[in-house]
């Protein structure tokens, strides 16, 4: 990067803030030199406005600059491209950025806008969200309602690990498959749920039951107490003797590939 190319009164501030980027996030070479030559025409235009540091740019210093890219014309008498102007109002975003934090900082270039929109690649300004806030009385009857499945997850793990161990001795004496489905719905009744169905959906809640608590503002904390109390001793096994199912794990806010549910196998 040669440096003799920057305008004499900005060489400081862009040294500065280089090395500020370079020390905070140690960005590929490429990424530096980016924003260094995509520096250069931005600040050749403040020194011609007579700005001398930095710190005194304004939002109409860089609307003035946008303008003014939008009007140049390239070797081909052509206007520049809609990505060749994004990557000039980006490099005026990125200098913003890593400014911060240094004696040469300045406020955002373009706060009601983004450089994609100023170049002409979207049709409105930065996105904003769009989803409604949850309401408070909502969100505690959702909050509640997860609260109220993880305090019945012992039981599902219970069942869990019993489907699956009768399942295994089951097809380790031989048994087809049809005949393994009368023992195993046996057994889940005898958990407390109607059929297979049942049971897989309230395994399916236990997830974003799990997600709902963990997200939860800090003041669902209390309930969140109450609720792993009798969730967390599950999950480490009785006695510490049963390992963890996938399953398990699952709830516990880990997220590998989903485990296989309980469902009806084929007859025949």
């Amino acid at each position: 990067m040669d440096f003799d190319t920057i305008p004499l009164v900005f060489r400081p501030a862009l040294k500065a803030i280089l090395q500020h980027w370079d020390v905070e996030v140690r960005p590929r070479g490429a990424s530096l030199t980016t924003l260094f030559y995509g520096s250069k025409s931005f600040l050749a235009y403040l020194e011609r406005l007579q700005v001398t540091c930095l710190s005194q740019i304004t939002a109409m210093h860089c609307a003035s600059y946008a303008a003014h890219c939008r009007s140049l014309t390239g070797l081909d008498g052509k206007r520049l491209s809609r990505y060749t102007l994004a990557n000039r109002f980006v490099a005026v975003e990125a200098l913003q950025r890593w400014a911060l934090g240094t004696p040469y900082a300045f406020s955002a270039p373009w706060p009601e806008s983004s450089a994609a929109h100023l170049a002409g690649l979207t049709g409105q300004g930065p996105r904003r969200a769009t989803t409604p806030v949850i309401p408070d009385d909502v969100l505690k009857s959702l909050f509640q309602a997860a609260v109220e499945r993880l305090q019945g997850a012992e039981r599902l793990f219970e069942a869990y690990s019993a489907v699956e161990s009768e399942r295994a001795r089951l097809e380790r004496g031989g048994s087809r498959n049809g005949s393994v489905n009368g023992p195993i719905r046996t057994l889940i009744r005898a958990f407390g749920f109607r059929d297979k169905r049942d049971f897989n959906a309230a395994y399916a809640e236990l997830l974003p039951a799990a997600a709902i608590v963990i997200l939860r503002p800090y003041r669902g904390f209390a309930f969140m107490s109450s609720a792993t109390s009798r969730v967390v001793p599950s999950l480490e096994g009785s006695a510490g003797t049963r390992p963890k199912t996938r399953m398990e794990i699952r709830a516990t806010g880990w997220f590998p590939a989903p485990t296989r549910p309980v469902r009806a196998k084929p007859s025949g």
